[in-house]
């Protein structure tokens, strides 16, 4: 049977550069899984009305677009640019939550699908529109973040 410690009884047990270490990857892990989730249940709702290649380009759209706000939003919230990389709430979401949801390994195989199945030029479309895209619309994004947060222009 399992033991659940409670979570004082674990941060006085354990703590330290391993600990948070630990920590992190586990926030970086569940945040991937959620990601997955959301980047299935988007895509395949998507996937419905239009090719999958249609899911995981709006998949890649609205990931940029996150990313966009989440690096907007707490730059605005800190007021440093430079350092917003670093910053661990930002690493939990861009790396696990977005990490998982964004899908560049779909995109590239499902760009392979469609040129292998003489869809040449939705193939092109779909490479070119994700590359000159998704940059567009995360910029898109830290605009509108800094708008809704009232910061500056990034």
């Amino acid at each position: 049977m399992w033991r659940f410690m409670h979570a004082s009884t674990f941060a006085n047990r354990y703590s330290g550069p391993m600990a948070d270490a630990m920590t992190t990857l586990v926030l970086l892990a569940f945040g991937g899984g959620l990601g997955s989730v959301l980047r299935a249940v988007l895509s395949g709702r998507v996937a419905r009305y239009a090719h999958p290649a249609v899911g995981v380009f709006v998949v890649n759209l609205s990931g940029s677009f996150l990313i966009g706000c989440a690096w907007s939003a707490l730059a605005t919230m800190n007021g440093q640019y430079d350092t917003i990389f670093q910053d661990f709430y930002f690493q939990i979401f861009a790396l696990g939550v977005l990490g998982g949801y964004t899908t560049v390994s779909s995109f590239a195989l499902q760009t392979f699908e469609l040129w292998q199945a003489d869809r040449r030029g939705a193939a092109v479309f779909n490479s070119v529109g994700s590359v000159l895209a998704c940059p567009g619309v995360a910029v898109f994004g830290a605009w509108v973040a800094a708008a809704v947060l009232g910061g500056g222009t990034p």
